[in-house]
């Protein structure tokens, strides 16, 4: 709520409203909306962080390695929410990963950096199909073995 007030939101109730949609939003129980968030989950957790940060209603969100630490059920659970909450929001997404399925999944369009540098560029799917640039070559091979 902090950063709803941050952005000038004074209402108790506007406060309590956004807070239900976010929770809701983001497939957390409503029943846990006031619960301390180090009791949740590793994944529970990671959608409080986005809950969070949709707070304010930004126009942009920056995901750095968004499913780090997950197990691979709950990875797919917060991609399919980060997805439906792209496509209904239509808020733009900058995520940072090492995992292509990861940026596969949420970015339509990509840069590869290497040492700080952007070595590629381009859709998402073209590249990551038929990269050009030997480091993104070495890249997709090493997470398709």
């Amino acid at each position: 709520m902090s950063r709803m007030l941050a952005a000038g939101v004074r209402r108790y109730e506007a406060l309590r409203r956004r807070a239900s949609e976010l929770v809701q939003a983001t497939e957390l129980p409503l029943e846990r909306m006031d619960a301390v968030t180090s009791t949740f989950s590793g994944g529970m957790q990671q959608r409080v962080q986005v809950a969070r940060a949709l707070a304010t209603r930004p126009p942009i969100l920056l995901l750095d390695e968004p499913t780090s630490g997950l197990d691979v059920s709950v990875q797919a659970r917060l991609l399919d929410l980060l997805r439906r909450i792209q496509l209904e929001t239509q808020v733009a997404m900058l995520v940072v990963s090492h995992d292509l399925g990861v940026i596969r999944m949420l970015a339509d369009r990509l840069l590869v950096m290497r040492r700080g540098r952007i070595v590629e560029r381009g859709l998402t799917d073209q590249l990551l199909n038929d990269p050009r640039h030997p480091y993104t070559q070495l890249l997709v091979s090493s997470q398709l073995s």
